[in-house]
């Protein structure tokens, strides 16, 4: 078996690397989307609390 042989798969070769190619693009999108996600989840909540933080340190400043 040839290197190149193994390359055409038999003739399929239209077919089969195409879809490895397609489980490799769908791997990295399930890899990459819930990374995306998180980041924006923690940098929202950082928001959240820097406004939460600047909000008690008005009414501690009231007297409240």
């Amino acid at each position: 078996m040839t290197l190149q042989h193994f390359f055409s798969m038999g003739g399929y070769a239209r077919y089969v690397w195409p879809c490895y190619g397609l489980v490799i693009g769908l791997l990295l999108v399930n890899w990459w989307l819930p990374l995306r996600r998180k980041r924006y989840i923690i940098k929202m909540l950082a928001r959240r609390m820097a406004y939460l933080d600047k909000e008690a340190l008005a009414k501690e400043r009231q007297g409240e």
